[in-house]
């Protein structure tokens, strides 16, 4: 690690600062993030035929927008972050 680094760290330490350990990311499907981000009392609606296929407050947002948003709320309450489950399908040789 180099002095600056070391120095950066022992400012932000100094001025409150606080390092947590954060647990591993959990697994989420699409589904299962839609239904926290509902929980948090926040709606996100798919919207087929667009690259962002969601809309959530009213603006079109990725999957990885909503994750994002997700790790927000998951964040002030202390809780490890999500990552998407990614589904791998295999159609056979070509």
């Amino acid at each position: 690690m180099s002095s600056t680094d070391q120095h950066a760290i022992t400012a932000f330490l100094d001025a409150g600062g606080r390092v947590s350990r954060v647990e591993g990311s959990v697994r989420v499907s699409e589904a299962e993030l839609l239904d926290y981000l509902a929980s948090c009392g926040v709606m996100a609606r798919y919207r087929a035929g667009d690259s962002r296929t969601y809309v959530c407050q009213g603006k079109r947002m990725s999957m990885s927008k909503l994750v994002a948003l997700a790790n927000e709320h998951r964040r002030s309450h202390e809780l490890p972050p999500f990552a998407p489950k990614v589904a791998i399908r295999y159609s056979g040789p070509r």
